[in-house]
């Protein structure tokens, strides 16, 4: 079973739900495990039995594949709080995303080696 497909406002306006910031930006003050702290509620019950289910890594990068095209600023708040553990500058969500992704992948990696 896939995951939820990107919101109506984010494909026609580029515009990205509060839900997904959120998250996204809750998830941050775990600064690098940030993607095995992801909690997100959905209305439609199979949406969340999906979320629920899905592996912590499948989840963020299916959270990264939903803000890829938002364009909105970053708060500066929440940059400065990665800024420690987050080597690249980002500006928007858009840009922050693709390097959170860069690092997953890195990550990913690195632990495939390990094995």
């Amino acid at each position: 079973m896939s995951g939820p497909k990107r919101a109506e406002l984010l494909q026609k306006f580029g515009h990205a739900g509060g839900h997904l910031r959120e998250c996204l930006g809750d998830a941050l003050d775990y600064q690098a495990d940030w993607w095995q702290h992801l909690e997100m509620d959905f209305l439609q019950e199979r949406h969340q039995r999906w979320w629920d289910h899905a592996p912590a890594l499948q989840r963020a990068y299916w959270l990264i594949g939903q803000l890829w095209h938002y364009t909105d600023t970053v708060p500066s708040l929440l940059r400065g709080s990665v800024q420690d553990w987050l080597e690249e500058e980002y500006f928007s969500y858009a840009q922050l995303v693709r390097v959170l992704k860069e690092d997953l992948d890195a990550r990913s990696t690195k632990d495939q080696l390990a094995s």
